[in-house]
Order: structure tokens, then C-alpha cells, then sequence
């Protein structure tokens, strides 16, 4: 995976999705352009941290494999008026376990947000972000491992400042 497919799977959204996630959350959809923004190469970046351990990456490739072939991006319409919020809580505490609070409330704060709200968006597009990373496995795209050199273009996206939460990258 390439920089540029990165960037691109964070900007997937258009605008009538960022609409649909601004309704699900009850706020306005440039606000919720903005958490999308901050959110989703978040979720990558925990994925990145855990997947410098050969250990991490191992177990994401499983995850993929097992779990996200990229099927949710067929109808993400639908996905984002019915979030599975399970799977979604069950992603996160594999991506960031005990420091998930703390990386929704540095995002509330850098946006000026309050934390539940963030919390909410993390919750709903993180199966998204496993759907789009399991969509490049399935075409031979992608392996975990890469995702752990991507971290310096991931903390560029999210402007620095939430590395140490994932592992010191940044």
C-alpha cells in the first residue's frame, strides 16, 4: 500500500456519507468531516503501532482475512445508516485496548468536540477502515506489516501529536 492509497482510503467518504455519519452522531456534517478526517487515519495509526510487532501484524492479516474481505464498502450506505456498533467497540479494543479514551479525548479536544461524540465516530468507522484495508488484502495489496511503515504519512495526516499513543511512532 502506497502513501496515496492511504490518503485515499481516508477520504473515501463523499458527501452524502459524511452526511449519513453526521446524522448517526447528531451533528452537522462539516463537523463531521472534520472527525472523519481525524478519526480514520487514527484507527490506521493503532493499527500501524500494533502491527510493528510481527505478533500484531499477524494477528490483523487473521483479522482480515477471517472477518473484513471489504464487503461492508459495497454498501456503505446502508453500513452507515445501520453502524454495527459491536464490532465496531470489539475493533477498537484490539487496536487500542486501554488508551481509547484517552486518544477520543486528545481528537475532542483538538476539534473541539466533546469526547462521547468522538468516541461515537471511533466506534463507527472502524469497521470502514477494516472493510478498506481488508478490500486491499483481498486484491493482494496489502499485508499488516506495511501498515507499520506507513506511520510517519499517518502522523502527518493527523498533524502529529497522538505517536505515543501507538508505540512512539511520531
Amino acid at each position: 500500500m502506497t502513501p496515496e492509497q492511504l490518503r485515499a482510503m481516508v477520504q473515501q467518504l463523499d458527501p452524502a456519507q459524511v452526511a449519513q455519519v453526521a446524522a448517526q452522531l447528531g451533528i452537522d456534517p462539516a463537523v463531521a468531516g472534520q472527525i472523519i478526517e481525524q478519526v480514520m487515519p487514527t484507527i490506521m495509526a493503532g493499527m500501524a503501532g500494533n502491527a510493528q510487532a510481527d505478533a500484531g501484524a499477524n494477528r490483523l492479516n487473521a483479522a482480515l482475512d477471517a472477518n473484513h474481505d471489504g464487503s461492508i464498502l459495497d454498501d456503505l450506505a446502508g453500513y452507515l445508516g445501520h453502524a454495527n456498533w459491536t464490532d465496531g467497540a470489539k475493533i477498537l479494543g484490539h487496536v487500542f485496548g486501554v488508551n481509547q479514551q484517552a486518544i477520543a479525548q486528545q481528537i475532542a479536544d483538538r476539534l473541539g468536540l466533546d469526547v462521547a461524540t468522538v468516541n461515537s465516530a471511533l466506534v463507527m468507522l472502524a469497521p470502514v477502515v477494516m472493510g478498506q484495508l481488508g478490500r486491499q488484502r483481498k486484491a493482494g495489496d496489502f499485508d499488516a506489516s506495511q501498515l507499520a511503515g506507513l506511520a510517519p504519512v499517518l502522523d502527518q495526516m493527523l498533524g502529529g501529536g497522538l505517536g505515543a499513543l501507538f508505540g512512539g511512532q511520531g
